[in-house]
């Protein structure tokens, strides 16, 4: 008896250690730069191999960067034009090969007309 309480014991006491770590942040993307585009990702895995994509409005970019050992990343991309955040929408997706992702959408911006 002593013996089957002692591993219920020790069982739940596993459980709340495995509970207790802190969760890891989830990614993110954010701009940092309209021209040239300057995406930056972080809290993804360290080294991973991430594709990231930009839409905007019809053209598509793809670019492939590795994460730091902090899983973070930055990425130029190079676009005809400079975004205008009154004229172009933005949707920017980061994959990573171990599973993690990351979206950023800009909506447009409500301009004074020209």
């Amino acid at each position: 008896m002593r013996v089957l309480v002692l591993l219920g014991v020790a069982a739940t006491v596993a459980l709340v250690v495995v509970d207790s770590s802190p969760a890891r942040p989830r990614p993110a993307l954010r701009l940092s730069e309209r021209s040239p585009l300057l995406l930056r990702g972080t809290h993804f895995r360290p080294t991973e191999t991430v594709t990231v994509r930009v839409r905007l409005d019809r053209a598509t970019y793809r670019r492939i960067v590795r994460t730091t050992r902090t899983g973070a990343f930055s990425v130029a991309i190079e676009t005809p034009l400079p975004y205008d955040p009154c004229t172009t929408s933005f949707v920017a997706l980061a994959a990573g090969s171990a599973g993690d992702s990351a979206a950023l959408k800009l909506p447009l911006r409500a301009c004074p007309p020209a």
